[in-house]
């Protein structure tokens, strides 16, 4: 989980990137994070800030293709309101904490009993149990199976989503446990056990689960 309030600030033109110091890149990696919407960046240690920089010129079309939301970036402070579930709930009200490590926690705690729910409406009807289910916050990846150690790994981010958004993930993971590529039999086995799998699949590319500024009085 990247907490970007702790990272180090890198503004080109008005675009909020916060760079972080990383062992697990190659040397530098720019993402998107539409939640929020900041970019981040990872680097190897010992990129200089100039190299930084120009690597943030080079990618100025990415830069700009997703950077086209509000100016106004979450501080996760109360009065903030932030989807849960795919409904909005506001910081420092009817128990909902605030601060950045506070309110991650708080949506993992939420999405751990639906999860569980879920998996009870697929085990063992349709897929063997897996020996270890995750509930962290990724980067790069929706979900994660590792079949041989018949373990799967799901998104925390998938808290600021519907409900069957997390659904359609758990499945397609769960899925991978007969099936480790996307081959015809792979989606084949996932629509039959979730017809409507594709509409949720779309909204986790169109959906914005953009956080709102306290509301003026």
């Amino acid at each position: 989980m990247v907490n970007y309030l702790e990272g180090i600030p890198l503004f080109v033109d008005g675009f909020p990137v916060y760079g972080f110091f990383s062992g697990q890149v190659g040397r530098m990696l720019l993402r998107y994070d539409k939640e929020e919407q900041v970019f981040i960046l990872k680097c190897r240690r010992g990129v200089s800030h100039a190299e930084a920089l120009r690597f943030l010129e080079k990618n100025r079309a990415f830069l700009k293709a997703h950077r086209t939301g509000s100016p106004w970036i979450p501080s996760f402070q109360r009065g903030e309101r932030h989807y849960l579930l795919g409904n909005l709930v506001t910081l420092g009200e009817n128990g909902v904490p605030e601060g950045f490590s506070a309110y991650r926690n708080y949506q993992l705690r939420q999405l751990k009993p639906v999860i569980e729910r879920l998996m009870k409406r697929y085990i063992p009807s349709c897929f063997p149990r897996p020996a270890k289910i995750d509930l962290k916050f990724m980067d790069s990846r929706w979900g994660r199976c590792t079949p041989q150690k018949g373990a799967i790994a799901l998104n925390g981010y998938l808290a600021a989503y519907p409900e069957k958004c997390a659904e359609a993930i758990l499945v397609h993971e769960l899925t991978h446990l007969y099936h480790r590529d996307h081959g015809t039999a792979f989606y084949a086995c996932l629509t039959r056990a979730m017809p409507d799998w594709k509409t949720w699949d779309s909204m986790l590319r169109d959906f914005e689960p953009r956080p709102l500024p306290p509301e003026e009085t």
